[in-house]
């Protein structure tokens, strides 16, 4: 290929076996942490399973940057000037299709502020893992979850579903989220505890046959998370 693009960080260590044993010269590789700012994998209050990192082996950082608007706006400059390097004879319509790209990603960033900015609550509930710090951070809003966004656990304690169920009825909150394919055990058991409304919020890591075969896209995701989080 002309160009590889992965994530980068721990999920994608298998890249790195197949870069290093081919000729790389004539292909750009594009890894999305390497595009943007990144943080370290939280680890908040009453979460399940918190995150042990050996000392040796260093911070583990959060891989789903591209849940930042911000941070998409950067990885699509990257990627299309990429593409450019490759194929400068139409530039032009690389520079286009990228410039209303980002014109709709500025629009989204604009409705998930004012969002924000007009409630009176930024407090969100996770029965589930939790891979937006991202995009939280963005907005200044706050959460509590049942796993790290990276964690492969699925199983709760009691102790922390009484702990999430306390922390939605103190905040008077009228929903509890759970991500894309989850089993929504922890979400429902919540949702029956408290008379929230179980709602999705989408990663945009992983999409249904039904989602792909509708020809969904990362803004068409986003925009149902800006529904669900008014």
């Amino acid at each position: 290929c002309d160009i590889f693009i992965c994530t980068g960080g721990e999920s994608d260590v298998w890249s790195n076996v197949i870069l290093n044993s081919i000729d790389t010269d004539n292909i750009k590789v594009i890894r999305l942490m390497e595009c943007v700012e990144t943080v370290e994998e939280e680890k908040t209050e009453g979460m399940e399973n918190k995150i042990e990192t050996k000392e040796d082996d260093g911070p583990e950082y959060d891989e789903h940057v591209w849940t930042s608007l911000k941070n998409s706006k950067k990885i699509s400059s990257e990627i299309a000037n990429a593409i450019i390097s490759l194929d400068n004879d139409n530039r032009d319509f690389y520079t286009e299709n990228l410039n209303d790209y980002i014109t709709e990603l500025d629009d989204l960033d604009r409705r998930f502020k004012e969002a924000v900015d007009d409630s009176d609550n930024n407090m969100l509930i996770f029965g589930d893992r939790f891979p937006f710090k991202y995009l939280f951070d963005d907005y200044g809003l706050k959460y509590y979850a049942a796993f790290p966004g990276c964690s492969t656990d699925s199983d709760v304690s009691a102790k922390t579903m009484m702990f999430l169920i306390n922390k939605l009825k103190e905040n008077k909150l009228s929903a509890v989220y759970y991500i894309e394919f989850s089993a929504r055990k922890i979400a429902d058991t919540i949702a029956s505890e408290t008379n929230a409304e179980p709602l999705l919020f989408h990663s945009c890591h992983t999409i249904s046959k039904n989602d792909f075969e509708s020809g969904a896209t990362y803004l068409d995701l986003i925009k149902n998370n800006l529904v669900n989080l008014k």
